[in-house]
């Protein structure tokens, strides 16, 4: 309360960025501006206990802005606007998003192209499950069992 009574610049400069404590892999860090004039980028300097590497926040008409980062605690700090604060991205996902699968033509001719595919598009799998369950509790209804 006295900081902002003096009108002390830190305390007001504290909360003009904040940053999404969390975040599960695959999901972009999200930080939003609380000033009153939203800039169009700012200078972020984000350190790990083995490495340092600065990026650029580009901020919507709403104050967000979101950024990819890998797995891991960062530290994160603006010179520029003299606020710091931790970004963690877990290494789990509760669903992990994975990259578009696109294939690429090349001059060497006709070859084998890998596709991947994963269970959930595969539907008969879904029918041939339902229907084991539903054998197995006829089957233990036949039998008496609970």
């Amino acid at each position: 309360g006295v900081d902002w009574l003096l009108g002390s610049r830190s305390r007001a400069s504290a909360d003009v960025l904040v940053a999404q404590t969390t975040t599960t892999r695959g999901i972009p860090a999200t930080f939003r501006w609380v000033g009153d004039s939203i800039p169009l980028a700012l200078s972020v300097v984000f350190r790990t206990d083995t490495s340092q590497f600065e990026r650029e926040i580009r901020f919507d008409r709403s104050g967000v802005g979101e950024i990819d980062l890998p797995d891991g605690v960062f530290r994160w700090s603006s010179s520029e606007v003299g606020v710091s604060g931790i970004v963690i991205v877990e290494s789990y996902s509760d669903e992990y998003h994975p990259n578009l699968v696109v294939e690429a033509q090349s001059n060497a001719g006709a070859g084998f192209v890998l596709s991947e595919r994963f269970v959930r598009q595969r539907w008969w799998l879904f029918v041939v499950v339902i229907l084991a369950f539903a054998a197995e509790w006829g089957w233990r209804q036949r039998r008496g069992l609970p």
